[in-house]
């Protein structure tokens, strides 16, 4: 069954995007299909992280303009990414 793992904190800057993105990275490179979602509405940065620019994000699905699997992305290390 999938596992959800959740990474928050109370205070911006403290590197939630950085673990993320290398969590996704070491699960990918261990054969775990993973996929990242970057809910953060505001600030989302995970893409930058990975040296993207996306077409569609999250907020396209809030919208109903897209689906989550048009703005799920392949990123660099092996596993989809959904920015906020």
């Amino acid at each position: 069954s999938p596992r959800i793992v959740v990474i928050a904190s109370g205070k911006g800057g403290v590197g939630k995007s950085n673990i993320a993105v290398n969590l996704c990275i070491n699960a990918a490179r261990a054969g775990v299909r993973t996929v990242l979602v970057d809910a953060d509405m505001g600030l989302a940065n995970a893409d930058v992280l990975c040296g993207m620019t996306v077409a569609a994000h999250l907020g396209h699905v809030i919208d109903g303009a897209a689906t989550m699997d048009e703005v799920a992305f392949d990123a660099p290390g092996g596993f989809r990414l959904v920015s906020g």
